[in-house]
């Protein structure tokens, strides 16, 4: 398997998409186990609120640090189905083609994924959490959660999240694997980024930093850029991702 198969496979497992509806909050903070709870009711409820829809996505893959032209920009469409089921397709590809077969590769595990989500939600099922504390991101006052996996899975990340206090839903993780995917792999930094979509709480951003065993720094790049909602299939954007608010807290 070749050096950029195993990058994309990696990248592919780190695309789940935890979606969560509003809860109610309060002031003051609550203990640990009620933010757990609540979290989980939001991610659960935002799956039985999930409506078909087709997402434009914009990949960018740099290798070396990031610059302000990409080595290769996938353009792709992503089609999901409730409860389960997402297809793709690759409809632009500029650049070298290394990009587009690690795209191709991370859609591909992103659609095998989309059938077990439980398993590697931000659950008590696969997670055991601790209350670091309170920050503020973006405006919003946050719960941030220290994140240990319970088991060696490379789709489980060590880390943080932050939690929306008023609604309990994910706005950001960063963190790392709890299993190397690859002995190629020295180190992965990965951010995930959320914003509400059409009354959907999804996952709209990633950014994935890896220090390549011979080949040094690559980082992979994607922006959710227009959906399709519905029987409406209207196009919808979503927020422009906060970069510099959020690099603040990414420690």
């Amino acid at each position: 398997m070749g050096w950029d198969r195993k990058i994309a496979v990696f990248m592919g497992a780190l695309l789940m998409t935890v979606s969560a509806a509003a809860q109610p909050g309060s002031g003051a903070r609550p203990d640990l186990a009620t933010i757990v709870q609540k979290m989980e009711q939001a991610q659960l409820a935002g799956r039985d609120d999930a409506k078909p829809y087709v997402v434009t996505r914009d990949y960018r893959f740099f290798e070396g640090q990031e610059k302000p032209q990409a080595d290769s920009e996938v353009t792709a469409e992503v089609s999901y189905y409730p409860p389960n089921t997402k297809q793709f397709a690759i409809r632009e590809s500029k650049g070298n083609g290394r990009g587009e077969r690690v795209v191709k590769k991370v859609l591909e595990h992103e659609q095998q994924m989309s059938s077990s989500w439980r398993e590697n939600a931000i659950t008590a099922d696969n997670y055991k959490f601790s209350l670091l504390g309170e920050e503020t991101l973006n405006g919003r006052r946050c719960f941030v959660l220290g994140l240990e996996p319970r088991r060696n899975a490379k789709e489980l990340l060590e880390g943080k999240a932050w939690v929306d206090a008023s609604n309990y839903r994910l706005l950001l993780i960063h963190g790392q694997p709890a299993k190397n995917p690859s002995f190629w792999i020295k180190k992965v930094d990965v951010t995930l980024y959320f914003s509400e979509v059409e009354g959907m709480w999804l996952q709209t951003a990633i950014r994935a930093v890896a220090d390549v065993r011979l080949f040094g720094t690559h980082i992979l790049s994607e922006r959710d850029l227009k959906y399709r909602v519905g029987d409406e299939s209207v196009a919808k954007r979503v927020p422009r991702r906060p970069e510099t608010t959020i690099a603040t807290y990414v420690r």
